[in-house]
């Protein structure tokens, strides 16, 4: 079975060259327009490419195979980026908190697909 890269349509914003050469650095919270602009053009060159994930996994071609060197790094690298998105999520939440009286609370935000609606959650922070 064969599956096709996603197609990443939010274009994002392209990070500035010193962001392109340095990359992130320990501390930094990537922004959510430069991830958008980066899985577009990811996906955009795939889809032109008509490169499969299992293409980029499993191939024996030296065209589009992953050393397995190189699948530890894009490995270390995506978990470095879900790390960072993860803890900005969290440090967002706290935004996200009021007082009622003495209880805090928290508002978060999520989609009902089946629905296709907004869906807002207000729950008590323990």
């Amino acid at each position: 079975m064969s599956v096709q890269i996603p197609i990443w349509r939010a274009p994002g914003v392209e990070p500035p060259e010193e962001l392109k050469i340095n990359g992130w650095q320990p501390g930094m919270k990537p922004s959510a327009q430069h991830i958008n602009w980066l899985f577009h053009e990811l996906s955009k060159e795939a889809q032109k490419a008509g490169v499969t994930v299992e293409d980029l996994l499993s191939s024996t071609s030296a065209v589009n195979a992953l050393s397995a060197n190189q699948g530890r790094i894009l490995n270390n690298k995506l978990t470095t980026i879900e790390e960072s998105v993860t803890q900005h999520l969290a440090e967002m939440a706290i935004h996200n908190q009021f007082m009622d009286g003495a209880v805090k609370k928290q508002i978060s935000f999520g989609v009902n697909n089946e629905l296709g609606c907004l869906t807002i959650n207000i729950s008590e922070v323990i």
